[in-house]
């Protein structure tokens, strides 16, 4: 991962409750859920894996939390939330 001084990404979501709350090994980044979002006043979000698009899509749809998320969609070249 890049960004090891944890000045330009400010965490990690997975939806793994087992991984919350603990920190990305060789940079410190926390894992966090994407309900701690808003709370951290996160406005972006890079989608690592496009197999998860639309359920991150409904996800976020469903709590309500707005952001920007950039990623491939099948098919897609760019897509955004």
């Amino acid at each position: 991962m890049l960004d090891p001084h944890c000045e330009w990404i400010d965490c990690v979501v997975d939806l793994n409750p087992n991984k919350q709350g603990r920190f990305v090994p060789g940079t410190g980044h926390p894992i966090v859920s994407y309900y701690d979002l808003p709370k951290r006043n996160v406005t972006t979000a890079i989608l690592m894996n496009p197999n998860y698009c639309e359920e991150n899509q409904l996800l976020l749809k469903k709590a309500g939390i707005e952001l920007n998320l950039i990623g491939r969609k099948k098919n897609e070249v760019n897509y955004r939330y």
